[in-house]
C-alpha cells in the first residue's frame, strides 16, 4: 500500500479565527464554539440525526478547541492510521482585511507556531504560508516566511476579498503591486503556489452576499491573466472546482482548470473537500469520471494531486474514511501517481530540495539529511 502525500490541509484553531468570520455564517455559530459546554451539547444533538453528513461535528468542535501543537498530534495520528507520509497545511489569513478585526493569535504569530511545527514534525508536516495582498507589506513578510521560516509554498484565498490578476480594476494599485512581486518571486524561484478554486468556502464580510463577485474572484479563467504573464508559475487549482463530474461540459470549472493545465506546463489541481467521492449516491459516477480522465488524458494524469482538506472535513470524515474510498477506486499505478509522484513534482520542482529549506534546516541546527529517508530517496540536495 502506497503511504501517501496529502498536498492540502490545514492546521488551526479557534485561536486563529477572528469572531467576525463566524458572524457571516451565523451568531449561532459564534455562541456554539465559545460555550465550555459545546462539545457534549453537539455530540447530543448529532446522535438524533440521520449519519449523512456533520455526524462527526462534536469531534471537530473538540479539536479546534486545543492548542496548536495537539492539533499537529491529533493530525500525525489520523495520517497513521490512513496511510499519510507527508502532509501540507495551508495557512488561513483570516484577520483584518477580510473581517474588519484579528483573531486572538495575530498572523505573524501563526507564522512563527507553524515553523515551530514544521521542525518538530520533521519532513512530516511541511506548511504553505498564507499571503493576502491587501496586508502591508505582503510580499514582504511572504518572502521572509519562504527564506527565513521554511515554508515550502504560498497559499492563496481570492474570495477573501481580492482578485488574483495583478492587472485587474478590481484591486487597489498597492494591491495589484504586491500580487506582481509575490508571483515575479515565485516563477524565479520556483515556489509552488495553492490557491483555492471553487465556488465553496469561506468569504469575507464584505463578499459573503455578493455572489457573482466572489466566484469572479475565484474562477479558474480568473488565472488566465496572470500565467499569461508569469507562465511558468508552478500553481495548483485547488479543489478541481468540485464539480469534476461535469469535466465534460465547457462552463464548468473543472473544464476550465482542465483548459490552463493543457495551456501552461506547470499548473495543477487537487482533490481537496471532493464530497461527491465519499457520498453513496455520487462515488460511483465520481470515479467512473476520475478514472476516465487519468486513463485518456497523460497530462492530467500527471496533473492531479490527492488532498483531503483536513480539519476542514473533520465534521464528518476521518482521514482514513477520506482515504479509503481513493484506494478502494482507483488501482495502486493510479494512487502512486495521483499521491505521490504528481505531489513531489509540484511541492519540489525538478524534485529539488529548495536551497531555503536546507538553509532553515541548518539554521535550527538541522540538516538535510534528517528528512525522512522515503522523502531523501525522492529529491535531490543542494546543499548541507
Amino acid at each position: 500500500m502506497a503511504r501517501l502525500i496529502n498536498a492540502h490541509c490545514h492546521l488551526l484553531n479557534y485561536q486563529f479565527i477572528p469572531p467576525s468570520c463566524f458572524k457571516t455564517r451565523s451568531a449561532l455559530t459564534e455562541y456554539l464554539v465559545r460555550l465550555k459546554g459545546t462539545v457534549p451539547l453537539v455530540r447530543m444533538l448529532v446522535s438524533l440525526l440521520p449519519k449523512k453528513g456533520f455526524h462527526r461535528l462534536h469531534d471537530a468542535i473538540a479539536l479546534m478547541k486545543l492548542d496548536l501543537e495537539a492539533v499537529a498530534k491529533r493530525l500525525r495520528a489520523e495520517m497513521d492510521e490512513a496511510g499519510i507520509q507527508l502532509a501540507v497545511p495551508l495557512m488561513m489569513d483570516l484577520g483584518r482585511s477580510s473581517f474588519k478585526e484579528n483573531p486572538p493569535v495575530p498572523f505573524t504569530f501563526q507564522i512563527k507556531m507553524l515553523s515551530d511545527i514544521s521542525l518538530e514534525h520533521l519532513g512530516v508536516i511541511m506548511p504553505f504560508v498564507m499571503v493576502d495582498p491587501r496586508r502591508g507589506r505582503a510580499s514582504e513578510t511572504t518572502i521572509r516566511s519562504l527564506e527565513q521560516l521554511g515554508f515550502l509554498g504560498i497559499k492563496m484565498y481570492p474570495p477573501l476579498g481580492y482578485h488574483p490578476d495583478p492587472f485587474s480594476i478590481f484591486n487597489e494599485p498597492p494591491v495589484n503591486e504586491e500580487l506582481y512581486k509575490i508571483y515575479e518571486y515565485c516563477e524565479s524561484h520556483e515556489v509552488p503556489i495553492t490557491t483555492h478554486c471553487s465556488p465553496g468556502g469561506a468569504y469575507s464580510s464584505d463578499l459573503v452576499r455578493a455572489k457573482s463577485v466572489r466566484l469572479e474572484f475565484t474562477k479558474p479563467w480568473s488565472w488566465a491573466g496572470v500565467l499569461k504573464r508569469f507562465p511558468k508559475l508552478y500553481l495548483n487549482l485547488a479543489h478541481f472546482g468540485q464539480d469534476i463530474t461535469r469535466i465534460k461540459e465547457p462552463s464548468s470549472w473543472a473544464a476550465g482548470i482542465r483548459d490552463l493545465i493543457h495551456t501552461y506546463p506547470n499548473v495543477y489541481t487537487d482533490l481537496a473537500y471532493n464530497s461527491k467521492a465519499l457520498r453513496s449516491g455520487t462515488s460511483r459516477q465520481y470515479f467512473a469520471v476520475l478514472n476516465q480522465l487519468i486513463d485518456k488524458d497523460p497530462l492530467m494524469r500527471d496533473k492531479v494531486l490527492f488532498a483531503t482538506d483536513w480539519a476542514m472535513t473533520r465534521h464528518t470524515w476521518r482521514e482514513v474514511e477520506y482515504v479509503d474510498p481513493f484506494r478502494k477506486n482507483l488501482d495502486d499505478a493510479k494512487m502512486q501517481r495521483l499521491g505521490i509522484e504528481n505531489s513531489l513534482n509540484f511541492l519540489f520542482p525538478q524534485r529539488k530540495l529548495p536551497d531555503r529549506v536546507a538553509g532553515f534546516l541548518k539554521a535550527n541546527g538541522k540538516s538535510p539529511s534528517d528528512l525522512p529517508k522515503w522523502l531523501l530517496a525522492n529529491l535531490i540536495i543542494g546543499r548541507e
